[in-house]
C-alpha cells in the first residue's frame, strides 16, 4: 500500500513542573502546514511532549507515512532504542520493576503508531529548526489560555498567528469534561 507521507513537528512547555502546560504540532502535507496547539491546566512537561505526538498522530485521518520530529529525547528514545518493545513485554513494567509514567499517553502514542508508518527523529530544541521553534512559540503561547484547567486545541492552516479562542464546536467535547476547540484560519486578510 503507498501511504501519503506527512511530516510532523512536535513540542510541549509547561510553566512549573507541574503547572500549566502547553503542546504544540505542525502537520505537513502536499506542501500545506497545519497547526494544532493546546494544553492543560496542571501537566508535566513530558506530558506535553507526549500529548503533542499523540494529538499530532490522530490528526491524520489517513494511514500515513509519518516523519515525526521532536526536541524529546524522552518520546524519540522510546521507538528508537525500543523501550515501548520492552514496556509491552513487562506488562508496562520499567527495567526497574515501577509502573511506566504516563502510560495512558505512550498507549495514545502507540495505537496511532500502528496504524501509520512512523519514523522518530530527534531535532536539537531551540535550534535552528524553524518548525521547531514554530511548535515551542505554540506551545507556551497555549499555556496561557490554561487558567481553568481545560484541555483546548486549537487548528489553524499555519498561514497566520493564532490569535483567539476559535469556535467551540458542539461535539468538541473531550474525555473528563474538557473542552476542545478548534480555529481555522484563513490564508486572506481580514478586511
Amino acid at each position: 500500500m503507498d501511504y501519503p507521507l506527512a511530516e510532523i513537528y512536535t513540542d510541549g512547555a509547561c510553566s512549573g513542573n507541574p503547572g500549566p502546560g502547553g503542546w504544540a504540532a505542525l502537520i505537513i502535507r502536499d506542501g500545506a502546514i497545519e497547526e494544532l496547539s493546546g494544553g492543560e491546566g496542571r501537566t508535566t512537561n513530558q506530558r506535553m511532549e507526549l500529548r503533542a505526538a499523540a494529538e499530532a498522530l490522530k490528526a491524520l485521518a489517513v494511514p500515513s507515512r509519518v516523519r515525526l520530529y521532536s526536541d524529546s529525547a524522552y518520546l524519540v528514545n522510546c521507538f528508537r532504542q525500543g523501550w515501548m518493545e520492552r514496556w509491552l513485554k513487562n506488562g508496562w513494567l520499567t527495567a526497574a520493576g515501577k509502573p511506566v509514567e504516563n502510560r495512558d499517553l505512550w498507549q495514545e502514542i502507540q495505537a496511532q503508531a500502528l496504524r501509520h508508518r512512523v519514523e522518530w527523529h530527534k531535532v536539537k530544541g531551540h535550534g535552528d529548526n524553524k518548525h521547531n521553534e514554530r511548535c515551542d512559540r505554540l506551545a507556551r503561547r497555549a499555556i496561557i489560555y490554561q487558567g481553568d484547567g481545560s484541555a483546548d486545541i486549537y487548528q489553524g492552516d499555519g498561514s497566520a498567528d493564532i490569535s483567539g479562542k476559535g469556535r467551540q464546536s458542539d461535539s468538541a467535547k473531550g474525555a473528563g469534561g474538557n473542552t476542545r476547540l478548534k480555529e481555522n484560519i484563513s490564508r486572506e486578510p481580514s478586511p
